[in-house]
């Protein structure tokens, strides 16, 4: 058994980790000393995803003190692979991840259907080279935009020359209530010391956009009530309650027949429980704002994608002249800024975020994204 538990954390971290990890170490983020540098430095621009993507929900990358909202099964695959071996701990696995997978698909396929999971360049990359070109640095340095389609960034570019790395990808938030943009700055260059400069960065940023949140109204009597009427109609179509009555009066009847009968009344009872209820069930409230997304010819969609352009170009622009708030490296504590509105915060391990005080979105799943051809 002790033998096999190398293998089960490995399965583990394939089963649960995200697509990409940020280095542990802290690195340093550009500062106006190294503009010269910068200078020479080549930008490559990588879009990792040309469309918006739904994020998963499940493998957390932990920032600041966000936790994870999934339940931690970890444990729960750990014990199976002590209890019985590693092909529970891999089922466990697996099987949880099939899930999310399903309602990740199913809650964007409005979006996908509807042509609104739309590209995100060239606004994104544009508003990262045009930000270059503002800078005091980039007037002439050279810019390509490379699309990753699905690859790593060391895959998509060259990894042995000077570089300055952009990386972009959009997707939304696990409930469909927000746009989250990040762009990955990171710059490779031969400097004293640096042995392994190649692939390890001098320089490292991390700039996300959270767009505007998509509300939903809230959940009225006149909502309860016609769900309910619905859901009575709906059972009574079936006509499982006189099935029920039936087989009572035969004393039981067939196994089977009593089984599914059960099954259907049981299933009545919960979706009774969940129109009488005065909120909406997550997965209603995540199809409602799928149907904001792609409404009036993704009005919404395009003017998230219009505004993380905006948001990223400012940010960019704050960085690159200095002005963005402290640095906050990995160990530091999030701070509260006396800013109203969207605005820049800074969150250990040189991020910062644009967005509405106050704004809960998660930002820890932006790695674990459902694939353009699922």
């Amino acid at each position: 058994m002790k033998r096999l538990l190398p293998f089960a954390a490995a399965a583990f971290a394939c089963a649960f980790a995200p697509a990409a990890v940020a280095g542990k170490e802290d690195v340093a983020g550009y500062t106006a000393q190294r503009s010269a540098l910068a200078a020479s430095l080549p930008v490559k621009i990588v879009v990792l995803d040309t469309r918006v993507r739904p994020q998963i929900g499940l493998a957390h990358r932990a920032i600041a003190d966000e936790k994870p909202r999934a339940p931690d099964l970890r444990a729960a695959a750990l014990g199976a692979a002590l209890g019985g071996g590693l092909l529970p701990a891999l089922a466990i696995a697996g099987a949880e991840r099939q899930k999310f997978h399903n309602r990740a698909r199913d809650a964007f396929a409005p979006i996908k259907a509807s042509g609104c999971d739309l590209r995100i360049d060239p606004s994104l990359p544009k508003a990262v080279s045009d930000a270059v070109r503002r800078s005091a640095w980039g007037a002439s340095t050279p810019i390509e935009t490379v699309f990753a389609d699905g690859r790593g960034v060391d895959r998509a570019i060259e990894q042995g020359a000077p570089r300055q790395v952009v990386s972009l990808s959009s997707s939304l938030a696990p409930d469909m209530n927000a746009l989250v943009t990040t762009a990955q700055i990171q710059a490779y260059a031969q400097t004293e010391g640096a042995s392994r400069w190649q692939r390890e960065p001098v320089w490292r940023d991390e700039l996300i956009v959270v767009s505007d949140l998509v509300e939903i109204p809230s959940k009225t009597q006149a909502d309860v009530d016609r769900l309910a009427e619905q859901e009575r109609a709906r059972y009574q179509a079936t006509g499982n309650a006189e099935k029920i009555r039936k087989l009572n009066a035969q004393g039981g009847g067939d196994r089977f027949d009593r089984k599914l009968a059960l099954e259907a009344q049981r299933q009545h009872e919960r979706n009774m429980e969940e129109a009488l209820a005065g909120i909406w069930p997550l997965e209603v409230e995540k199809r409602m704002r799928a149907d904001a997304w792609s409404a009036n010819d993704c009005a919404r969609m395009r003017e998230a994608i219009d505004q993380a352009g905006l948001d990223l170009g400012r940010m960019l622009d704050a960085l690159y002249a200095q002005q963005l708030p402290p640095r906050l490296e990995r160990e530091a504590k999030p701070v509260s800024g006396d800013a109203n509105g969207r605005h820049p915060h800074p969150l250990p391990g040189g991020i910062y975020v644009y967005r509405a005080d106050h704004d809960q979105i998660p930002l820890g799943y932006r790695q674990d994204l459902l694939r353009v051809d699922d």
